[in-house]
């Protein structure tokens, strides 16, 4: 199942409660009310005049004189780096942030002001996602329970049975050894470094996360100095989950970690248990910051205080993985100040971000410093196996390879009997002939996969009481992987695995021979080893989750990559686990630059470093090839999503080649075709001269936007036209140790349009006859035409009447009102310096704006502000941004027509939100609306319920909360909004600060455009006992606790699929959905819909009950192509002799078709009928569109069954190739639950 949530649904959130009838919308900056970060102008005149000598006391006797009640949180004393405090602040009476914010700015005493924003763990959508499924994959080594009996998962993991006693002879554990333990450093040259002895030695690596949990072995077993883990912080003391508790909260100096992912970094960075994985730097010294509490975010104003802390305490290198989506900016306080900080000499490495399916431009700003190394993330298709062995009762055995669904093997020994059976998993349970094993028997299902993989064969043996189940693979060749179906599955005990196709077949073989077969777990089966993939190898590729840059300047981001793709290391509770993300990658880079700094004899005293390690790092990395590109020669993947390259660690440490002047040449955001008098300094470090050669490796040119101004989402279009280099000197010689300048230009092609923002890459090399090798990346973005909203303008949202869903707001039929009811909804299509919002009269005249607004009173037609702006700094959005159609307090406006006004600042080079004049700003006035003064009508018995009267059927004293809820699809592959005909996932997030208690039930009414609803399932907490049961009545979900537990803060989400009604009729609109929960609030949705994307050839792929079809749309807005070639790839095969092109006049059911095209080829591969093509050799009639229908032959389950598509062709006389991936949409629809977690009391 295709995880959704942040980056392929268009979706918003808000509330609506019927009883305050208050707006609360999503939060589009993060940002966290009355708190704000102060930057002082000079901390010791503050100091002077204080009386506590506490310039943060000063500070708030000063805002006192000025209306404000402020109260210090933090100070912030460091002279080299940052003075300042953070501060909350109780606003005077009548006035509001913005208000507050302006104010704080005015004051003499104050250099910068930031609002406090909440950041996050940077988590892969992936399986193991320790904040989305708390599900522990213990795998220690500490379990002395009975030896005579099974015995479930503890706290202290795993189970054991040894029943039967295997003596393991001497040498056997040496038989496994063609199978080489799990060492993720092979690629990275950093293996090569071990053997030399350099291990990060003497080096210290601040780690800013959620704590370590530092009693393992493998991190030291301890705490404090002589420990591996020698010191740290605690910024947020006992705290649990912020979103019960807040963040007012005090610190201590335990960092002891409740969460799992710092935990998980330490080990990649430092870690080191001999029999399982070593980490990068295994003698590096640690020092741990602990700012999240066990689950949820942390705060801007605590992160700052972390990195000064850090610096304070001597560190060395900084690792931070976390961030934010979406919004690289530089103007935020933690960048500025990790910039100084690399100005002091620290190295610090920031995750690039998880966001890799948005697209570019969809950065974080934590990470967009000029001096910061951004990460992003590299997979190589290794793969976390283990070995066991199979027993036959005539004595003849089999060792045989399993990777475990998670990767980790749970902490599982001991000889088990097989039980085996002709069919899957899926289809006995199905016939319930799958029996259940007796408590405590030593029993093991092994049984063929056939089609139940994943989710499928999870559910159907969950709750059989197996300790070990097996999948095996079909056929010799089909390879082994990870099959987890997600962080929504919670296994309850034991080892759930598949095997290779050997194990299944000789199984098979002993038992036709009348022989009994076990299975042999010993301790060799707990150690992790290294497999490839082979159906999946390609070398090492780009994780498709990693952010793409550039940031809103058009600069290199992310600037190189290392592993992050499945990444085998430490968890809490002397557990380990398997994680994917840029979370990964970075602790990675950490390491190597303390690698680094031990072969340099140690940082010392020299403010150097931090830069020179940076600056080394990305000239020694190795380009990595991208899985898209068809080009001949293969030309590199995108730097935008590599940075430079893979970090090469070897390479960095012997280089004896060093370029001094700046590492990346940045073109920025451009509009002239040559980029000119680059001038680069070589220096040569070898005691002898050096012959050196200049070459230019072209990277990936992609196009950024289609011609409607959206982004596209992964892998965006690219073309096979390149910038050109030159160079005043290609062969140069550099005497031993000396410096030598040369001059290089990169010429942008000036035939292709920059109206698709093509982002064009590369990197200079610079080689020696010796074998150093160092490179220049560039990056410049050709465009001209960034738009905030393009062709989706600003909308807003209203209610009817107070009974009525949210709608829309299209004319003046619909009163609009100040009272929480309504909302302004906006997409981001580019990231903005700043968006403002006005009420302005019916007739205003637009032509006398003048931007930006200071003074409304000099600005006739302006009526009044929106409390929520000016909005500054707003990242680009893949959900869309929800502000409240709300006034400032104190303003009273007449009932009567008027009009919004939206302005917004494009946020490239250039663009500042005071001193830019009206002409940069992008405008849009929206259509008259009617604004009603008064409270809301009311209706339903005289309250202002928007609860229909058959919602209340629960008890509204529930204890369970819902707090969320998110709409997205499983199957579009459009640019921005949603195909109708998709497959939604409906995710419901709750929470509950007390325990459940047996039979309390929540409900929950859902949206009338939704069509179908899955059969009942359970959801069940992290022990994995089923506690919530959910059944759908009609069109609303009732959830009931079945199983009392005894936790508080708990947490968890419930997924189901569904689809809409009566697809056919949407066009492109905004369609609110809204739900309704049992405790009288309502949430809305908003799905961006279009049948088609209008603005470039896309694809779509549907089910019906009798056949599946694929569809691939050219719209009429893609001119100037002269032929274009499809292929289409999927699991099941093609009905070429049906494939079909329509001409269309138009989208959705206003369309009309089979308007006499007929110029095009069609046909299946000869090799295979899973392939086939379709060639257009001619546009359609001006103004029309083009439809290609192709069938399929769809036999057995299709769900979530990809199909694959590739468009290609010439267009104005460029080349250029689109891959889109789409899934089927669901046949049988699913529910799922988020596994609940809680604190233990």
């Amino acid at each position: 199942m295709t995880r959704l949530l942040q980056h392929l649904a268009i979706t918003i959130g808000f509330l609506f409660a019927a009883t305050s009838a208050t707006v609360v919308p999503a939060n589009p900056q993060n940002i966290v009310p009355g708190r704000y970060i102060i930057e002082f102008e000079d901390a010791s005149e503050l100091i002077k005049r204080s009386s506590t000598g506490n310039p943060a006391d000063e500070l708030v006797q000063a805002l006192s004189a000025n209306g404000m009640t402020a109260q210090p949180l933090y100070t912030y004393d460091s002279p080299d780096l940052f003075e300042g405090a953070a501060l909350a602040i109780r606003e005077a009476p009548g006035s509001n942030p913005k208000e507050t914010l302006a104010r704080l700015r005015r004051l003499p005493d104050v250099k910068n002001v930031w609002p406090v924003r909440t950041v996050e763990l940077l988590n892969d959508d992936g399986f193991a996602s320790p904040l989305v499924d708390e599900q522990v994959y213990n795998n220690n080594n500490n379990n002395n329970n009975n030896n005579n009996k099974l015995v479930p998962r503890n706290n202290n993991g795993g189970f054991s049975n040894d029943s039967i006693v295997e003596i393991i002879p001497p040498g056997e554990k040496e038989r496994l050894e063609p199978f080489p333990r799990w060492n993720p450093h092979l690629l990275t040259g950093v293996s090569e470094l071990h053997k030399r002895g350099i291990t990060g030695k003497g080096v210290t690596v601040g780690i800013i996360d959620t704590g370590t949990f530092y009693y393992d072995e493998a991190l030291g077993g301890g705490f404090g100095n002589g420990f591996k883990v020698a010191g740290g912080w605690n910024f947020v003391g006992d705290l649990y989950d912020p979103a019960f508790q807040g963040f007012n909260v005090t610190g201590n100096g335990n960092p002891l970690d409740c969460n799992g992912h710092g935990s998980h970094v330490a080990g990649i960075i430092g870690g080191s248990n001999n029999t399982k994985f070593i980490g990068v730097a295994p003698d590096a010294t640690l020092r741990s910051y602990k700012i999240f509490g066990c689950r949820g975010s942390a705060t801007s104003d605590i992160i700052l205080k972390a990195i000064l802390r850090a610096y304070e305490d001597g560190v060395d290198i900084v690792s931070l993985s976390l961030g934010s989506n979406g919004d690289p900016f530089q103007n935020n306080p933690e960048g500025l100040v990790l910039d100084r900080l690399v100005d002091q000499g620290v190295f610090a490495a920031v995750a690039a971000g998880n966001s890799g399916s948005t697209g570019p431009f969809f950065g974080s700003a934590l990470a967009t410093g000029r001096h910061i190394t951004t990460v992003g993330s590299s997979t190589t298709n290794q793969i976390v196996s283990y070995r066991a062995r199979l027993v036959s009762s005539s004595l003849d055995s089999l060792e045989f390879t399993f990777v475990s669904t998670t990767g980790v093997q749970f902490n599982v020994t001991g000889t088990f009997d097989i039980k085996t059976f002709n069919d899957s998993a899926c289809v006995l349970t199905k016939n319930k002939t799958l029996p259940v094993n007796s408590p405590n028997s030593p029993n093991a299902l092994f049984l063929p996969q056939k089609t139940c993989r994943n989710y499928d064969w999870f559910y159907a043996v969950k709750d059989l009481g197996y300790p070990v189940v097996f999948n095996y693979l079909d056929k010799p060749t089909d390879t082994l992987t990870y099959t987890s179906p997600g962080g929504s599955f919670s296994n309850p005990i034991g080892l759930r695995a598949t095997a290779e196709n050997a194990a299944g077949v000789w199984i098979n073989q002993q038992l036709a021979l009348n022989h009994s077969v076990r299975i042999v777990l010993d301790e060799t089966s707990l150690v992790p080893r290294l497999l490839l993939n082979p159906a999946e190898f390609f070398g090492t590729q780009l994780s498709s989750f990693t952010s793409w840059g550039p940031d809103f300047g058009g600069n290199l981001y992310p600037q190189v990559s290392a592993p992050g793709s499945n990444i085998f290391s430490t968890y809490r509770n002397y557990s380990y686990s398997i994680l994917s993300g840029t979370s990964m990658s970075t602790p990675y880079i950490s390491g190597v630059a303390a690698l680094y700094l031990q072969s340099v004899g140690g940082r010392g005293t020299s403010k150097a470093y931090g830069r020179e390690i940076r600056s080394r790092m990305i000239q020694t990395a190795y380009p990595l090839f991208s899985l898209m590109e068809t080009a001949s020669p293969r030309v590199i993947a995108p730097l935008i999503q590599q940075g430079s390259g893979l970090v090469n660690a070897t390479r960095l440490v012997d280089s004896k080649t060093f370029i001094m002047s700046d590492p990346i040449l940045n073109m920025g955001v451009v509009s002239e075709h040559v980029y000119r008098d680059n001038r680069v300094t070589i220096r040569n470090e070898n005691n002898y001269a050096v012959i050196y050669n200049v070459t230019h490796i072209p990277s990936t040119t992609i196009y950024a936007k289609n011609f409607g101004g959206v982004i596209f989402n992964y892998f965006p279009p690219f073309i096979q036209q390149y910038a050109s280099v030159k160079q005043d000197y290609s062969i140069f010689t550099i005497p031993p140790n000396s410096i030598r300048t040369i001059t290089v230009s990169i010429t942008i092609p000036n035939t292709v349009s920059n109206l698709l923002s093509p982002i064009y890459q590369g990197r200079i090399q610079i080689s020696g006859h010796n074998g150093d090798v160092v490179a220049l990346p560039y990056t410049g973005t050709f465009a001209s035409n960034f738009s905030i909203w393009g062709s989706r303008p600003p909308v807003i949202l209203a209610q009817r009447n107070a009974r009525s869903d949210v709608e829309v707001v299209k004319d003046k039929t619909i009163q609009v009102t100040d009272d929480g009811t309504s909302a302004l909804f906006m997409n981001a299509l580019i990231g903005a310096k700043a968006v403002d919002a006005f009420l302005v009269e019916e007739h205003f005249n637009i032509t006398n704006l003048t931007l930006p607004v200071f003074q409304i009173s000099e600005q006739p037609g302006i009526v009044t502000d929106f409390s929520s702006f000016p909005a500054t700094n707003l990242g680009r959005s893949a959900n869309g941004l929800v502000f409240p159609f709300k006034f400032p307090d104190g303003v009273s406006i007449n009932s009567g027509v008027y009009r919004v006004l939206y302005a917004g600042l494009p946020g490239i080079p250039g663009h500042d939100p005071i001193f830019t004049t009206t002409n940069e700003w992008e405008v849009y006035l929206s259509d008259p609306i009617y604004y009603y003064s008064k409270p809301a009508p009311l209706f339903n018995n005289g309250t202002n319920s928007s609860l229909p009267t058959n919602s209340s059927s629960s008890s509204p004293s529930s204890s369970i909360t819902v707090t969320n809820i998110d709409v997205g699809s499983l199957n579009t592959n459009a640019t921005l909004a949603l195909s109708p005909f998709d497959s939604f996932e409906v995710t419901i997030t709750i929470n509950s600060e007390k325990p459940l208690v047996l039979g309390d039930s929540f409900n929950v009414t859902l949206p009338h455009q939704f069509a179908t609803f899955p059969k009942p399932f359970s959801v069940n907490n992290e022990e994995g006992t089923p506690t919530l049961n959910v059944t759908f009545v009609n069109n609303i979900l009732i959830a009931t606790v079945i199983y009392p537990w005894n936790r508080t803060f708990i947490t968890g989400s419930i997924y189901f699929t569904t689809s809409l009604k009566y697809p056919e009729t949407y066009g492109n609109e905004l369609v609110p959905l809204t739900f309704k929960t049992s405790d009288g609030i309502a949430m809305v949705n908003a799905i961006d819909l279009a049948p088609v994307d209008t603005d470039f050839p896309s694809s779509n792929a549907y089910t019906y009950p009798d056949h599946s079809l694929i569809q691939v749309y050219i719209p009429a807005s893609f001119v100037n192509w002269t032929s274009l070639g499809i292929s289409f790839g999927a699991r099941f095969d093609f009905e070429c002799s049906q494939i079909h092109v329509s001409q269309t006049s138009g989208i959705g059911a206003q369309a009309i078709y089979d308007l006499n095209y007929h110029t095009f080829e069609a046909g299946c591969s000869p090799l295979t009928t899973t392939a086939a093509e379709v060639k257009l050799t001619a546009p359609p009639t001006s103004g029309n569109s083009l439809r290609i229908d192709v069938p399929l032959k769809t036999k057995g389950d299709v769900r979530n069954s990809p199909v694959n598509v590739r468009i290609r062709g010439l267009v104005s006389g460029t080349e250029f190739d689109y891959y889109t991936t789409n899934n089927l949409n669901n046949v049988n629809l699913n529910g799922i639950g988020l596994s609940l977690v809680g604190k233990l009391n």
